[in-house]
């Protein structure tokens, strides 16, 4: 092996040598080709070179996403895969920062006048992807397709009775009709132009990244630095296979058990951060016959396994909330929770309120989130184990904002 290593190595040289003037002189024609090979791109194609250029140029992530990409305008998302993308590409009055705390996005800055009254004051020089500037009329704008009756739009609720006003191009009022300490969260939404129609509508947006090829099983976005590619999968079971068969760079939104599962396939590194802002929480009707009574609801509260929760779902270092909002939040009101989980006194409780001659029967109404769905069933199992007899029922998202939760139409929710 060697000694045929040591006869190509001296073929190469001599030749090489021998042939030098001809070597050279191809050389040179291949260099002039290429150059004029691109002359003549520029000249007669400079887009079509521009596209190949920069997609050579910029390096490539593919994300797996779950679900529908139904809307690219924040206004109207409705799913979380909506929401991650929207984020790219939209930039809010607010922002969170990493450690959950809210910041000035488009914002410059905003004063609390009185409990009712905040204003905003807009940075100057800040503009939309398609180059028109970002100001006052823009913000009226998006909240005002917030309190559209159609098309409605999820966060209707967040700016119910509130009034938008432009005081000057780079100021804004929100007045609201009653004091509500949260409300700051809600200028986290993002912004929609004031100069495109929904009739006419294109996702224009502030942020790093600006939307290029929207499509069913793919959008792309782009920055100045990345291409940014979401693969879209109708369940997770088929984003796992394309992660582990390497046809994706990275799926977020895992389980527990789904990492515990990926935690020693090879190539695969797993990142965590806080999700400071997102919490599941049960809601208890209290006009429903049943519920009224306060000792049933504090029975199926101490019957909730809130810690088998935590491991179930998504996310690292979840924890039983101790605030009545998202942990991280400045408006929080801490309160000490008395029900830590006990079956066995849940249903010693059950039994002195006298269902234990009597069935209780009760439905669970939750969207069809997988997610939540799995929590729903977390619950029924822990409820069915001191004796409650639970349906779940799954609704879309848009049924559960628009009908659902305005009729009170649930049990527990």
């Amino acid at each position: 092996m060697l000694k045929n290593l040591r006869f190509a190595y001296r073929f190469v040289l001599v030749l090489a040598t021998k042939k030098f003037k001809v070597i050279l002189i191809w050389g040179i024609l291949l260099v002039i080709l290429v150059v004029a090979l691109r002359f003549v791109a520029l000249s007669f194609a400079p887009e079509i070179y521009g596209e190949i250029a920069t997609n050579i140029s910029k390096p490539r992530f593919i994300e797996g996403i779950v679900g529908e990409v139904d809307t690219l305008n924040p206004v109207f998302e409705e799913t979380l895969s909506e929401r991650e993308i929207n984020s790219l590409v939209f930039r809010g009055l607010m922002k969170f920062a990493e450690d959950g705390s809210l910041e000035e996005d488009l914002a410059e800055s905003f004063t609390r006048v009185s409990d009712e009254k905040y204003t905003f004051k807009l940075k100057k020089d800040q503009f939309w992807h398609d180059g028109e500037k970002i100001t006052a009329d823009d913000v009226v704008h998006t909240i005002k397709l917030t309190q559209n009756k159609l098309p409605t739009s999820p966060y209707s609720s967040n700016f119910k009775g509130v009034e938008v006003t432009k005081i000057d191009d780079y100021t804004v009022e929100f007045k609201l009709s009653e004091k509500f300490s949260p409300f700051i969260l809600n200028t986290t939404l993002g912004l929609v132009p004031e100069h495109i129609s929904l009739e006419e509508y294109k996702p224009i947006g502030s942020g790093d990244f600006r939307v290029k090829e929207v499509g069913k099983e793919e959008i792309v976005l782009e920055s100045d630095f990345t291409v940014l590619v979401f693969k879209i999968y109708t369940s997770k079971e088929d984003a796992l296979l394309a992660l582990k068969l390497g046809e994706i760079d990275s799926l977020g939104g895992l389980s527990f058990g789904e990492i515990e599962e990926l935690k020693f396939w090879p190539n695969l590194n797993i990142f965590a951060s806080d999700l400071r802002q997102r919490q599941i929480v049960l809601f208890f009707n209290i006009n429903d016959e049943k519920l009224k009574n306060k000792d049933l609801r504090q029975a199926l509260a101490l019957a909730t396994p809130k810690e088998t929760i935590t491991k179930s779902i998504t996310g690292f270092g979840l924890k039983v909330s101790e605030t009545s909002l998202p942990l991280g939040n400045w408006a929080v009101q801490k309160f000490k929770n008395p029900y830590s989980f006990s079956q066995e006194k849940a249903a010693e409780d059950l039994t002195k309120q006298g269902w234990k001659d009597k069935e209780l029967s009760l439905t669970i109404t939750t969207s069809k989130d997988p997610e939540l769905q799995s929590v729903a069933d977390i619950i029924l199992d822990a409820w069915e184990s001191v004796g409650v007899k639970v349906t779940i029922r799954s609704v879309k998202a848009t049924t559960l904002r628009d009908v659902i939760i305005p009729g009170r139409d649930f049990q527990v929710l």
